[in-house]
């Protein structure tokens, strides 16, 4: 995943500055498979902290004792 940003960091920002200035800019280009695997590894990322989140809610719902309850 640190080398699709690396790619877009340069594709976007680097470059584009470096064409510029000097004249000169590389960009990389990045096949739709890529793209593809780039979508599913940040979707996967999200999900897995969403539900990491919701678990650690529900168990600290569950732990609360009547009398933390009351005070709330």
């Amino acid at each position: 995943m640190l080398v699709f940003v690396a790619i877009i960091a340069n594709n976007y920002i680097v470059a584009p500055y470096l064409q510029a200035m000097f004249h000169v800019g590389l960009t990389l280009t990045i096949p739709p498979e890529m793209w593809d695997l780039l979508k599913l590894g940040s979707g996967g990322y999200v999900a897995g902290r969403s539900m990491e989140k919701a678990v650690s809610a529900f168990a600290a719902s569950r732990t609360t004792t009547p009398t933390q309850a009351s005070a709330v």
